[in-house]
């Protein structure tokens, strides 16, 4: 097949490049940070391209089988600070690429999500039949992925479009270069005697290791038809403290820890998330490394960049 991957040199965007790669589709990315790439395919063509602008869009989204869309602003902080930033980084990016498929009569789009679109929810796990209505985000940069939701639903009644919409729980593993588990390991380098952690603690919060994450990617985009909506995490989660604890013994540090105090870490921040990951299991899918496990294969992928 021949393959678009928006966001193609991001943390997940190259671990999902490389695998489309390794099963010989031909494989183009376009991203408009080409520049600053530290991992690039060899085997994949690159575009440097600003997919904001609506012409640019239209101009170089034609003639592909499927579109991974994956561009876009990943900051939660960045969201609240700069909100129109986020929102043309985001759901503006997302609609021009909509739109330019729906002018080059492109049909089939895979978007990645966030679990974050959920907001704050009683009943545990959370699982993807929640009316929108009952989705209330937190976070600029959760209302932005949902309401790019919507309108991939709208072009899939209107225009025949086939997306597929994957909630993804936070990722980690080599290259992850933002979220929970790498700040610390940056605050522990810094100062290796004293970190500060954003909140409570108690703050529980469900991981995935990036080659679980692609691997469900991949199955679930070979699978779908029409329009659909996935959940893919793990199921269990892990509180804050914990994830200290580990990233501290990774490090082999024993920093003073403080915590700000507050249910949430940041503006925006969910407090509690885990998700129901029942229906994309029934796809044939399972996650194969444990939250634990994953945040100390992070660590350590992060220990050896300094080896």
């Amino acid at each position: 097949m021949k393959v678009l991957v928006t966001g193609g040199v991001g943390f997940i965007g190259s671990h999902l490049v490389d695998s489309l790669v390794s099963k010989r589709h031909e494989v183009f990315v376009i991203d408009k940070h080409i520049n600053d790439l530290s991992y690039k395919n060899p085997d994949a063509k690159y575009i440097t391209a600003d997919l904001s602008n609506h012409e640019i869009a239209a101009d170089h989204i034609k003639d592909f089988d499927v579109i991974f869309h994956l561009a876009g602003n990943f900051s939660v902080v960045k969201s609240t600070e700069d909100p129109r930033f986020d929102f043309e980084n985001n759901f503006l990016l997302t609609f021009n690429v909509l739109d330019a498929m729906r002018r080059n009569d492109m049909k089939k789009i895979v978007f990645t999500s966030t679990a974050a679109v959920y907001g704050r929810q009683k009943l545990f796990p959370i699982k993807e039949d929640i009316p929108f209505n009952e989705m209330l985000p937190l976070s600029n940069y959760a209302a932005s992925k949902l309401a790019s939701e919507i309108y991939i639903h709208a072009f899939s009644n209107l225009y025949g479009v086939e997306g597929l919409v994957l909630r993804l729980s936070n990722v980690v593993g080599p290259r992850s270069n933002h979220g929970v588990v790498p700040d610390l390991i940056r605050k522990i380098k810094s100062n290796p005697k004293k970190i500060e952690v954003f909140g409570n603690g108690e703050q529980r919060k469900s991981y995935i290791h990036i080659f679980d994450c692609i691997n469900g990617i991949l199955i679930a985009s070979e699978k779908f038809k029409g329009f659909d909506i996935l959940n893919i995490g793990y199921d269990d989660w892990i509180s804050v403290k914990e994830i200290v604890e580990l990233v501290c013994n990774g490090m082999d540090m024993k920093p003073e820890i403080v915590y700000t105090g507050g249910e949430g870490g940041w503006a925006g921040d969910v407090p509690a998330f885990i998700l129901d990951i029942s229906k994309v299991k029934s796809l044939g899918w399972q996650p194969r490394m444990k939250i634990k496990e994953a945040i100390m294969d992070t660590v350590k992928w992060h220990k050896n960049l300094e080896s």
